[in-house]
């Protein structure tokens, strides 16, 4: 998914991370960061649309999350998904 939408200039960077489902067990979320300015429904529904169009739709995320506030990082510039996982669902 990340390589299907890294074209996209209005996203600074994406994850894609586990969330517990009942159903499921685990099913994947789209975490992206962006800048303030942008239209999140915009982004929002180009996102869904190319996703739709470029992957099965059993592998398409469940949720998509915006986010201006920087992915945490490890002293290597990796994203520290635990890390961002705890803050999601914190939020």
């Amino acid at each position: 998914i990340e390589s299907k939408l890294s074209h996209l200039s209005q996203i600074k960077d994406l994850c894609l991370i586990p969330q517990r489902s009942e159903v499921y067990g685990q099913v994947p979320v789209l975490v992206c960061e962006i800048s303030p300015e942008h239209n999140q429904e915009l982004l929002l529904g180009q996102i869904q649309d190319h996703l739709k169009s470029t992957i099965p739709s059993g592998h398409l995320p469940s949720k998509i999350i915006f986010r201006e506030k920087p992915f945490p990082r490890t002293s290597m510039g990796k994203i520290k998904v635990k890390a961002l996982i705890d803050e999601i669902e914190n939020e």
